[in-house]
């Protein structure tokens, strides 16, 4: 592990209030990133609290011993004070020895090779493993939709009764009985009794012949 030093202080040479140091190791865009070297892993941040005078030191895995899903690393130094104030440097941290920050400066050259992991572009990209939702329950796949809610018909069937009757007899593909809803022609929905005769035939019985629609989902 290599030793990089640097002292924050106010511009009257005090501690600044607050202070802390905020490491974070970066792809060469700036976007922080996994790494890991023989020896051990390397992910998240580090926060250093610098001494009563401002000086902070860290103990850093050398850049160039550090292998990245995205190609080469840098550091990057936020140095924290009071009321949000920050400045950001970005480092090469050497194979060994103690070095003071200024000396270590970098310029980020850009040109990370992939998006940030964990994220899906707006096209294409494979997602895989379970989808969770906010309530800790599973998503369904479409396999199970399928199945259980989506039938080869497409998940639903639109029936149009333009005679009106008192008992509509619906055939459908769904392969299951399903949820029917049932509206008037001018789109009200209505009260009818449901029944299902057979797993592709529904009944729906109203009080007075009606004309109107039926969605089965």
């Amino acid at each position: 592990m290599t030793t990089v030093t640097g002292t924050l202080t106010a511009p009257g040479g005090e501690r600044p209030t607050d202070a802390t140091v905020v490491i974070t190791l970066v792809d060469l865009a700036g976007d922080p990133v996994a790494g890991y070297t023989t020896t051990r892993e390397i992910v998240g941040t580090t926060t250093v609290t610098p001494d009563t005078t401002g000086a902070w030191s860290a103990a850093l895995a050398p850049t160039a011993d550090i292998t990245s899903p995205r190609g080469g690393t840098l550091y990057r130094v936020q140095e924290h004070a009071a009321q949000r104030r920050v400045a950001v440097w970005y480092i090469s941290v050497p194979a060994t020895g103690t070095h003071h920050l200024s000396t270590l400066l970098v310029t980020p050259p850009g040109g990370a090779t992939h998006p940030l992991m964990g994220y899906l572009p707006l096209t294409g990209g494979t997602m895989t493993g379970p989808i969770v939702l906010p309530d800790a329950s599973p998503a369904a796949s479409e396999a199970y939709v399928n199945a259980h809610g989506g039938g080869s018909g497409g998940g639903f069937h639109l029936h149009t009764q333009t005679a009106p009757s008192t008992v509509w007899t619906i055939t459908h593909t769904l392969g299951y009985r399903p949820n029917v809803a049932v509206a008037d022609a001018d789109g009200n929905q209505i009260d009818a009794a449901i029944a299902w005769p057979t797993t592709s035939t529904v009944t729906v019985s109203l009080s007075a012949a009606t004309s109107g629609t039926a969605y089965l989902s």
